[in-house]
């Protein structure tokens, strides 16, 4: 599978997080500093997951939460967030971010 064609699988992935997101507007301590929406949190790490799986399957070593959270400010702010997020986790999953 291409990666951009990742795209589709780490965005099915990001919509079924999304979905939680009525009950999870509590904010919380971010582990990287300040406080964040739990359901903000909770995305992150379900897309975490997501790439350090698929980055295994690859043979690639896992990324940290910092280098998701960079790919993730990359998309913030963009009308089409989620199919941007999902693309550059994509990246990342396959080794090329």
């Amino acid at each position: 599978m291409k990666c951009i064609e990742a795209r589709d699988h780490f965005l099915k992935i990001l919509t079924v997080a999304q979905e939680h997101r009525s009950q999870k507007g509590e904010l919380v301590d971010d582990p990287l500093g300040g406080r964040v929406p739990e359901w903000q949190l909770f995305e992150r790490e379900t897309m975490l997951a997501e790439v350090n799986k698929w980055r295994a399957e690859r043979g690639f070593d896992p990324v940290d939460a910092r280098r998701l959270v960079r790919v993730e400010q990359l998309a913030v702010g963009h009308v089409d967030y989620s199919n941007k997020f999902a693309l550059y986790c994509g990246e990342l999953g396959c080794g090329e971010n």
